[in-house]
This record gives C-alpha cells, structure tokens and sequence, in this order.
C-alpha cells in the first residue's frame, strides 16, 4: 500500500510549532494505528524548503529540511507555516513557492496554512472567491492585499474545498485531529486528541467554517 504523503513546508522567520506540532500528533496517530490490524493507512511525513539552505526559525533554530520544494510531488496534503510578523517581504521573494502550491492544488493536495501562511495561498490566487481566516492581528492588511478573498474574521478555521486555513497553532491542533480522523478515523483521532491536550477542544465542526 502506497502511503500519504504529508511536506510541510519550512520558511525562514516560521513559528517552528507550526511543522512541529502536527508532525508529532501524526506521528502519534500512526503509531497508535500500528497497533490496530484492522487499520492499513501509512502516512509519510517529509520537510521541503524552496532551497537547500538551512531555515531559519523564529526561535533562531536552524532546520534542514530533507528536500527542496521542486524534488516534491503528489504530495496528499501540504502544511504551511505560520510567520512570526509582516510576512510580506518573505511573499515577494515566493514566486517559486507559490507556483509550486498552484501546481500541487491542481493535482489534488489538500493544502492547509496557519496564521499569516495563509497569505501563501491568497498570494498565489487560491483564495480568491474562497472563505479564509488568518492571524487576528493580520485581519485588516489581509483584506486590504485580498480583497477578493472573503475573510471571515468571526472563525478560527476555514475550508474551501481542499484549502484550509487556521488563524493559530492551537487551531491548527484542531485542524490536524480532523486530519487524523480522515486519514486513521475517529477512534484514532479521540486517542490523539487526549494525549495532547488536557482541556476539552471545541469539535472541528463547531469552529470553523465550510
């Protein structure tokens, strides 16, 4: 059986909790379905950057990526990460990255993007005419750059189809057990849900917008 394939994608300046938290609660899940026979999905989660410099993090962490974004293809689903500030001068230099998303939505990825990542997907065309959410303190330059993106500022996750956006990381957990529970199911997803966060989450249903 063939496995999905999960990039997430790194940028310099990212919010490393982005790619790293939902790397480990994937890796939970299938590490929790390894021990169900009954469950046959593998999942093969795989970091790509639009170079092969290092990237580096908000927190100064300098992370390899294990390839480059155009070593890349068929990807099932794609994360992009959240940027801590303006992400704008990032966007100008993304022409590569952005034409790399086009393509893989074309092809059928489910691209998911947190906080101002989601300014990726408006900045290459994805959006427009879709619901997105984005960073609350990004709300006003989002819909002023976008203006055919139809911003909905009231919720914490969007999905247009096979683009997702979530406005935090905390959000993003909540996108990710959905994730799960496609990829692995429900069972799964609940056992995931529990061992990384102590609180009762809001169901995925009742937080975003569709």
């Amino acid at each position: 059986m063939q496995a999905t394939r999960i990039t997430f994608v790194l940028l310099d300046n990212m919010l490393a909790t982005s790619a790293t938290l939902p790397s480990q609660m994937l890796l939970a899940a299938q590490s929790a379905a390894g021990r169900n026979p009954t469950i046959q999905t593998q999942i093969e989660l795989c970091t790509a950057s639009p170079d092969s410099k290092p990237v580096i993090t908000r927190t100064g962490m300098r992370w390899l990526a294990d390839t480059t974004i155009d070593n890349i293809s068929n990807s099932q689903i794609i994360y992009i990460p959240g940027l801590w500030r303006n992400p704008r001068p990032l966007l100008k230099k993304s022409t590569q990255l952005l034409k790399w998303l086009q393509r893989e939505y074309e092809n059928g990825a489910l691209i998911s993007a947190v906080g101002t990542g989601c300014c990726f997907l408006a900045e290459a065309g994805l959006l427009d005419g879709k619901a997105a959410t984005t960073h609350w303190h990004y709300f006003d330059q989002f819909q002023k750059d976008y203006p055919q993106v139809q911003l909905k500022r009231q919720y914490f996750i969007t999905q247009a189809g096979n683009l997702y956006c979530a406005a935090s990381v905390n959000s993003l957990a909540e996108l990710t057990v959905h994730f799960i529970q496609r990829l692995f199911g429900k069972d799964i997803a609940n056992h995931v849900e529990r061992h990384f966060s102590h609180e009762i989450r809001r169901a995925y249903e009742a937080s975003g917008f569709f």
